[in-house]
């Protein structure tokens, strides 16, 4: 058992603070892991993003020369993509990969999927070193002022994805192969989400209704509104967010707590 019986959900929550200095233990052991033995530590957190800016802008501009898509909306979608894609592929082994920690210790198991999500989150925000630099680059050294939004759409991308997290990470330990099948998942799934391409390219095809069932759509395309075209994100994107974030954070947690206590046999 990991908590009192009976506990509510808020009981639950102050129950997983109390083991908060756990949580940092996990993130600061996976940083260490990260850049062990690195010469350059930290700083291939910034590399990584600068790399993608370069080589995105360098063959959408001058070797594809695609007059449509611009290097700054690829941009705008491509960092918040990789926070989201490795988060869930590698919370798929966040319970798995801490197997004897989960049999012989007690403690809220949601703080290992949570840790993965907190762990790629650090790598997003790194990212803004190089992110906002390059915005400034393409804006003529100015920032949009539409970036004040983006708080808010990261706080609903961050509890999609939290929530996300926790449901890949219960499901596997029952289901093997839904790691495998996470990681094809997420190769198909980035070609059906607006990184590369826009809502009014979308709009022009008569296509917008095929992307209410990609339920990432609302979330790239205000990337994008608010980063390439400076504009505050639609009204419906920010109502199909807030209900995606609620749906996918409810689900995760619901099946999390419905298999949590089955995690140490079946490891």
């Amino acid at each position: 058992m990991t908590y009192p019986p009976g506990s509510s959900l808020t009981q639950e929550w102050r129950y997983l603070l109390r083991y908060r200095e756990l949580l940092r233990s996990l993130i600061a052991k996976d940083l260490k892991v990260k850049y062990r033995g690195s010469y350059l530590g930290f700083f291939w957190s910034l590399l990584n993003p600068l790399s993608l800016i370069v080589v995105y802008s360098l063959v959408l501009k001058f070797i594809m020369d695609v007059r449509q898509i611009e290097p700054l909306m690829v941009i705008a979608g491509i960092i918040p993509w990789v926070f989201f894609a490795n988060t869930v592929t590698n919370s798929t082994e966040s319970i798995i990969s801490n197997a004897n920690l989960v049999k012989k210790i007690f403690f809220p198991r949601e703080i290992l999927p949570l840790s993965t999500v907190l762990f790629h989150f650090i790598q997003f925000l790194l990212a803004f070193v190089v992110f906002l630099p390059a915005v400034m680059f393409f804006k003529g050294g100015r920032l949009p002022w539409t970036l004040l939004y983006y708080p808010l759409i990261l706080l609903l991308h961050w509890s999609f994805t939290a929530g996300a997290a926790l449901f890949l990470s219960a499901a596997t330990t029952y289901y093997k192969d839904i790691r495998y099948l996470t990681e094809v998942a997420i190769m198909m799934v980035f070609w059906g989400t607006p990184i590369l391409y826009t809502y009014p390219m979308v709009a022009s095809k008569g296509l917008t209704w095929l992307f209410w069932f990609n339920p990432l759509s609302p979330f790239f395309f205000s990337y994008q509104n608010v980063v390439h075209f400076e504009q505050p994100p639609r009204p419906e994107h920010l109502i199909a967010m807030l209900l995606w974030s609620i749906l996918m954070l409810v689900l995760g947690l619901a099946v999390f707590r419905k298999t949590r206590d089955g995690f140490a046999e079946e490891l």
